[in-house]
């Protein structure tokens, strides 16, 4: 996976909250990202800020250990939220559905693509209004 590092915004970029990650393909078929530690290439953690790293550090780490890709942490005291949308894009043909389209085009923030390669996430600057936040699409 080729990583588009000129596409993320630059106060993505800043905080030391960027992890490698390799994928995982669970029993049940889905892609999970395993998060590896910048420093080491060992295992990372979500919740250790210990094996997070800059996004350069984190850029590194996945070339030099072959690692899938790169994450951002979103923690509780930074201005991030991540929106993931499921099930709106074809993996053979990137083909994304209209209404996902439309979210992207809402929030017109850095996008990637899922994992698993049928959903995408949008990073955006704001607040949850509670602990989960859940809207299904019909």
């Amino acid at each position: 996976m080729e990583i588009q590092s000129n596409n993320i915004a630059k106060s993505l970029k800043e905080p030391h909250q960027w992890v490698p990650w390799r994928a995982d393909k669970q029993d049940n078929g889905k892609t999970t990202k395993i998060p590896m530690n910048c420093h080491t290439g060992g295992n990372g953690s979500s919740t250790n800020p210990s094996t997070w790293g800059s996004f350069n550090d984190a850029l590194k780490a996945c070339k030099r250990y072959d690692f899938t890709g790169i994450g951002f942490v979103i923690t509780k005291n930074d201005p991030f939220v991540g929106i993931d949308l499921d099930n709106c894009r074809n993996p053979e043909t990137g083909k994304i559905d209209q209404w996902a389209k439309d979210a992207m085009d809402l929030f017109k923030s850095y996008t990637e693509v899922s994992p698993s390669g049928t959903g995408l996430h949008i990073f955006v600057k704001g607040k949850k209004p509670g602990s989960k936040s859940h809207i299904q699409h019909p």
